[in-house]
């Protein structure tokens, strides 16, 4: 007897969109303990190549970057095969949520945000306490419908969005933590 051939099908969520935003700020640049294979790994280099195996399985995602400064939020789209430099700075996760939400308009209902993030969101250049803010903000995008994944670099415990798969990635020799967040994503018809 033949196999089920739907596992071929090109699988479409209508109407919803992947967004990956992936934290730039000064603290994803300081260096974890040297591994005795892979020697020293920034947590930069391993979002960037959490982003590249994203990519890579979901080309239809959109890559942006966000750090800030004592001015304001830099968010910034990635092209396919670009490889920005970190920037440094802080990470305002609350300004990046407002803008993710706009960008996102009326399709923020049943889209996705994979966050690649140490979780440590600064206050920056707003008046409010950024852990507070951003689970508030997160929590009123996830009522309308946005579902979360976070890829945690270096971190093993996160509770600033309300995602229900969480992947941790510490080493390069981590990636296989992603396959939880290839089947959310690959459930959520991406």
């Amino acid at each position: 007897q033949l196999g089920d051939f739907n596992v071929f099908e090109q699988r479409k969520n209508d109407g919803a969109r992947l967004v990956i935003m992936m934290d730039t700020s000064g603290s994803m640049a300081s260096y974890e303990e040297p591994d005795r294979r892979y020697g020293e790994v920034s947590g930069a280099t391993l979002a960037w190549e959490t982003a590249a195996a994203l990519r890579a399985r979901y080309p239809q995602s959109e890559l942006f970057t966000f750090h800030s400064d004592e001015q304001q939020t830099v968010i910034q789209p990635i092209p396919d095969g670009y490889r920005l430099q970190r920037q440094g700075g802080g990470n305002n996760d609350c300004a990046m949520l407002l803008w993710l939400r706009d960008y996102l308009g009326a399709d923020t209902s049943n889209s996705t945000l994979v966050l690649i993030s140490d979780g440590f969101p600064v206050q920056a250049h707003s008046r409010c306490n950024p852990i507070r803010h951003t689970q508030q903000i997160a929590n009123e995008m996830y009522e309308d419908g946005l579902n979360y994944i976070s890829v945690l670099v270096r971190q093993s415990y996160n509770d600033l969005y309300p995602a229900s798969t969480v992947a941790t990635v510490n080493t390069l020799g981590d990636y296989e933590n992603l396959i939880e967040a290839f089947d959310a994503l690959d459930a959520q018809g991406y």
